[in-house]
């Protein structure tokens, strides 16, 4: 089957397509009929992958994309001269007394996966990053950091969250210091993938990403959205913004916009969770 033009990222734990709809569920059955030979199961096939959450086909999935693109490009660039100031050593790096492990960062910390920004105001950005004071063990602590351009000052916000892994299989990664569940992006993907190899073949996930051209866009950092309210209120006397209340009306005017533009979304959940995740998750609340 040739490589065609219809492009697939991954972005908030799904691929969403670029490309005609249309065209990729015509794709798909071609792929799919290299490995069964009945038509009726081969549909079943197909209208099972377009329908899987990790699969985001809809005009109302990009208008979101692209407005939260443009979102982490400005805040992007911010990091960008942030790093290059911290080469230079012209930032000065305020870290409370309090804190005596993982105290200053270093620019090739902000180069790395795990790192996630949001701009509170032009010259202000607010940075999470993962950090591993036990040499890469479990449990790790999210830091997050203020930035001012203008002062050139990086403030390390007084609150980190730990943060323990429930093994590899589910993909989810739990906060125990307050609770909150952090999806991780592999949640639908091994859900997707796992269905490929069951229903078609075990070399069926591999060929898919080859023939479908699926690419992982961006780099290694992302936009900031789950804000834990410690942090909210540090903003709210570091820069006199309520960021919890800021994004919240940013998403209800987005979620107006599209409504307007696409109509009532009858898509399901982006999240998919089988019966042990669900288990696994209950059992570290339960257990604390």
């Amino acid at each position: 089957m040739p490589r065609h033009a219809i492009g697939l990222g991954r972005e908030e734990g799904g691929l969403i397509l670029d490309g005609d709809p249309k065209a990729f569920k015509l794709s798909l059955e071609k792929f799919t009929r290299r490995y069964i030979k009945d038509s009726e199961r081969r549909r079943e096939i197909v209208n099972r992958i377009t329908k899987h959450p990790f699969v985001r086909m809809s005009e109302r999935e990009t208008f979101f994309r692209d407005e939260k693109i443009k979102r982490y490009k400005n805040a992007k660039e911010v990091l960008d001269q942030l790093i290059v100031k911290l080469e230079r050593e012209e930032v000065r790096q305020i870290v409370p007394s309090s804190v005596t492990a993982q105290r200053y960062i270093a620019p090739g910390k902000l180069k790395k996966h795990g790192v996630e920004l949001i701009l509170l105001s032009e010259n202000q950005l607010l940075i999470s990053l993962e950090r591993h004071p036990h040499g890469g063990k479990p449990p790790f602590i999210r830091q997050y950091w203020a930035y001012d351009s203008k002062e050139l000052t990086l403030t390390m916000v007084p609150y980190a969250e730990k943060i323990t892994p429930i093994g590899n299989k589910d993909g989810w990664k739990v906060s125990i210091g307050n609770g909150r569940c952090e999806q991780m992006a592999n949640v639908n993907e091994d859900s997707f993938y796992k269905m490929l190899k069951k229903e078609l073949s075990p070399k069926a996930s591999k060929n898919f990403q080859k023939e479908f051209n699926v690419v992982i866009r961006g780099d290694s950092v992302s936009l900031l959205e789950q804000i834990p309210k410690e942090v909210s209120n540090f903003c709210k006397t570091w820069a006199g913004i309520d960021l919890i209340e800021r994004e919240k009306q940013a998403r209800l005017e987005l979620e107006k916009i599209a409504f307007e533009k696409f109509g009532e979304d009858t898509r399901p959940p982006a999240i998919y969770l089988d019966p042990e995740s669900i288990s696994a998750i209950s059992a570290v609340h339960m257990s604390n």
